[in-house]
């Protein structure tokens, strides 16, 4: 067999060890998951790992590759997900080129690791540690163990042939698809070939499929920053270049090794933001009402925030902020937006690639004796409506509840509704007495409602000739909703109350 090995090319004659048959190795390998059988039993390996300086130790499992290809000179390690290759271990038999068994190991972490493989007949064993924090150096021990014994003439007979004919992994239920173009020095060049496709790994082989020549892992990373990560580390001397495509988006990224040498990357921004928006729905900055907008940094890294504030007639300012780790931003609207003082109301829209962020706001009333009669507000989260589903119970549909709002004397209420797709939607309003009377339909007050300009009433003007407290639901056909409703007394002091999502079927008309 002739192998390709770091831009070398060696010439193999044939299996040179008498070792355990396959079925004694298998049950081994079933007796103890931690330990991973190769090379028929010759060789034991078990990496035991540290996710953090605050837990203790762990043994990772084993899998052996023997049952997807046919060999098992090679095999790896997971931690607590088996969809996820974390380490992968070969013992070469490189007895014919310097009387040594070779041992190749890459990972796609960044634990704290202690791997040990021992050759079973001998008794050695070698150690390889890496440090907490540090992305796993690829090991090329070709001096391992020294423990080849007498050459054997090669029965070609004996070799086994194992072919998957897929180029593409696919990956995370078809978010991601993976390909691999390879070149090799002698000017042969192809598409890699896919020979172990996990939920979230993969493994790729170029010319001979018992040898793997790059792993792939991608993980969801959105939880910490935000994005998906991903990780391979490859077995080769060729040249190669890495291309993940994001089906959600169509967004393809290549990452090309010409290294000519086993080697490790890691890009932990693969994909685009993936967080939540925060909006603000309704925000004043006039002679009567100021607000002052807070956003809280619950992560241990710095969050850079886009703040973009929309008013109904389609006036728009968008500014940016850095947020510093577990602080927040306090910031009153006439200094964040000066182009929008003065006039009315307007949403205010923020993201980042920072996942996490909470947002509140609060609106005083300039007028009442006090000059500040302050009321709090909770920002809303807005879903990636690109990556993800509606959330159930959220504050965010297609129907929204505004639960109370009083007509009788002293009080009055002002609504505001945004909606927060992506197109233009009208808006039917129900309004509904204690008693849960339908008291009328509105469909022509909101029409056209443009995404992200919020629409805003007194309640008094929408039911007019009313003194009976009621309860409204807005409804759009095609578009997601969200808003908030502002109560004031005879003072003009405000208290602010989010609306609520709730499945709604329209009543016929």
């Amino acid at each position: 067999m002739i192998a390709v090995l770091f831009g070398f090319v060696f010439f193999w004659l044939g299996p040179t060890e008498t070792t355990p048959s396959a079925d004694v190795a298998a049950q081994l390998q079933s007796e103890d998951d931690t330990c991973l059988i190769l090379r028929d039993g010759r060789f034991e390996a078990r990496l035991e790992w540290q996710g953090s300086r605050n837990e203790e130790p762990r043994q990772a499992q084993g899998v052996s590759l023997r049952d997807e290809t046919g060999f098992d000179e090679t095999g790896y390690f997971f931690f607590d997900d088996p969809e996820k290759i974390e380490a992968v271990v070969r013992v070469f038999d490189g007895c014919q080129f310097n009387d040594n068994f070779w041992v190749f190991a890459g990972g796609l972490t960044n634990v704290a690791f202690t791997l040990t493989v021992t050759d079973t007949q001998s008794g050695e064993a070698k150690e390889y540690t890496n440090p907490l924090g540090k992305p796993f150096a690829p090991i090329q021990d070709t001096n391992a163990f020294s423990t080849c014994p007498a050459k054997q003439a090669d029965d070609p007979s004996t070799i086994e042939r194992w072919v998957r004919k897929e180029e593409t992994l696919t990956l995370h239920e078809g978010r991601f698809t993976v390909d691999i173009d390879f070149e090799i020095p002698d000017n042969r060049s192809g598409k890699g070939t896919v020979g172990v496709a996990k939920e979230k790994s993969g493994a790729f082989w170029f010319l001979d499929q018992s040898d793997f020549n790059v792993y792939v892992t991608i993980t969801d990373g959105r939880p910490i920053n935000g994005h998906f990560w991903l990780s391979f580390t490859s077995f080769t001397g060729a040249i190669y270049s890495l291309n993940v495509t994001d089906t959600v988006t169509g967004v393809v990224k290549s990452y090309r090794n010409e290294l000519q040498e086993t080697s490790f990357g890691t890009d932990y921004f693969l994909t685009s933001a993936d967080t939540d928006g925060l909006l603000y729905p309704w925000v004043s900055d006039n002679d009567s009402f100021n607000s002052v907008i807070t956003l809280n940094n619950n992560n241990c890294i710095e969050a850079d925030v886009t703040l973009e504030a929309n008013r109904g007639d389609g006036q728009t300012q968008t500014v940016t902020r850095t947020i510093p780790p577990n602080g927040f931003l306090e910031e009153a609207a006439n200094d964040l937006f000066p182009e929008l003082s003065g006039g009315s109301g307007y949403s205010v829209l923020t993201t980042s690639s920072t996942p996490g962020l909470l947002g509140r706001w609060v609106t005083n009333n300039l007028r009442t004796p006090s000059q500040s009669s302050p009321s709090q507000g909770v920002a809303v989260q807005i879903p990636n409506l690109i990556t993800k589903p509606l959330p159930p119970n959220a504050r965010v549909g297609q129907s929204l509840q505004f639960g109370f709002l009083p007509l009788q004397p002293d009080f009055f209420a002002g609504s505001v509704v945004v909606n927060v797709g992506d197109a233009p939607t009208d808006v039917t309003l129900y309004f509904y007495a204690k008693n849960g009377e339908l008291i009328t339909t509105d469909d022509q007050t909101i029409r056209g409602l443009e995404p992200f300009r919020p629409f805003a009433a007194i309640s008094q003007d929408l039911v007019p000739n009313r003194s009976e407290n009621i309860a409204m639901i807005a409804h759009s056909e095609s578009q997601p909703l969200t808003g908030v409703s502002f109560i004031f007394n005879q003072d003009g002091e405000p208290s602010i109350g989010n609306a609520e999502a709730l499945d709604f079927v329209p009543p016929p008309q």
